[in-house]
């Protein structure tokens, strides 16, 4: 086992909404699985403009609206992760580091949130479903998504990706000691 050349340095969470809607909609036989198809997930980028191996991730995960009318929670989990990538990395692996594992890294823990919040609920816990986050042959590839990304940089100024800076607050016990 090696370390990977991306690494997850914090992660909290910015919002967390869960609801029990009916229980008209389970059965003891047919417990509620959630499958990828029913999800909205939505994924945003940032690099720090102070540090080229600092990157940001948020993930917001919750469930499609047609989705709602027939499941019995309703929930939706955002987190913002802060991501190291390695100085060894190639440039050519960044993106695709980041496009993949830091929303990976970041599902899981969502996933683990949801199942401590359910499993206090009246009924079912709720497990998000495993999912890749890698374009499958139906989606554009990473190699035209990097292509289009490095088409559009040197074709304009400006790039889409945001930048984000991090201050750094005095803990608890750094306001202790001042």
């Amino acid at each position: 086992m090696r370390s990977a050349k991306i690494q997850l340095e914090n992660y909290f969470v910015e919002e967390l909404f869960y609801k029990f809607q009916d229980s008209n909609k389970l059965s003891a036989d047919n417990p509620p699985k959630l499958i990828p198809s029913n999800l909205e997930v939505k994924v945003g980028l940032a690099d720090n403009k102070e540090n080229v191996h600092k990157k940001l991730c948020n993930l917001t995960i919750s469930l499609k609206e047609e989705t709602k009318k027939s499941f019995p929670y309703d929930f939706k989990v955002s987190l913002v992760g802060f991501f190291e990538i390695d100085s060894s990395c190639p440039d050519n692996e960044v993106n695709l580091l980041l496009s993949v594992n830091a929303p990976s890294v970041l599902f899981s823990a969502a996933r683990e949130l949801l199942l401590l919040v359910t499993g206090r609920a009246r009924f079912f816990p709720l497990m998000l479903p495993t999912v890749i986050f890698l374009a499958n042959k139906n989606d554009e590839t990473i190699n035209e998504i990097e292509e289009k990304s490095n088409e559009k940089k040197s074709k304009t100024k400006k790039t889409s990706t945001k930048t984000f800076t991090v201050e750094k607050t005095p803990t608890a016990k750094s306001k202790k000691n001042s």
